[in-house]
């Protein structure tokens, strides 16, 4: 791994999350940032697509599984909520499951847990950063840039 790349993962997490207390600016600034960060420390993570409030309520487990914010407005209380339990819960009951080669959806699992999650899209992965309002990034596959960040890495697909 290259000596960049320590730092690198710092920033993009740092990224990923706004600072307390600012305004939806910050989504303009997170854009800047990125590019800013891409000319002192080159990296392949793209601007997808910029917040928008269709994408306000959705997290990387609900956009990564393709469920609308709508869908679950009622039902998000506690572990129902479709986060890291949510997916823990269809793995541990083969409602979803690990394929060979690329699936449609990617888990990013950290001591054995769901941590992050995208949807495969050719060599890359697309998916919501952070909670709420925040943009959607694409980056490559394989993603040695969070090598550490985030442990192991799934190719999952819905149980057939």
């Amino acid at each position: 791994m290259a000596n960049g790349n320590s730092e690198l993962r710092a920033e993009l997490y740092r990224l990923t999350l706004p600072p307390e207390g600012v305004n939806l600016g910050w989504l303009d600034v997170q854009v800047r940032e990125m590019e800013a960060l891409n000319e002192r420390i080159p990296h392949s993570v793209r601007l997808h697509r910029r917040f928008s409030p269709p994408i306000y309520e959705v997290n990387c487990f609900m956009f990564a599984l393709g469920i609308e914010a709508d869908a679950v407005s009622d039902m998000r209380l506690g572990p129902v909520f479709p986060g890291k339990q949510f997916v823990e819960s269809l793995l541990a009951n083969g409602d979803l499951r690990e394929v060979e080669g690329e699936g449609p959806t990617v888990i990013y699992f950290r001591d054995g847990a769901p941590e992050h999650a995208g949807r495969c899209g050719g060599a890359a992965v697309i998916s919501k950063w952070g909670a709420a309002g925040t943009h959607m990034w694409t980056a490559p596959v394989p993603q040695e840039l969070f090598e550490g960040l985030i442990g192991s890495l799934a190719s999952i697909c819905p149980a057939c």
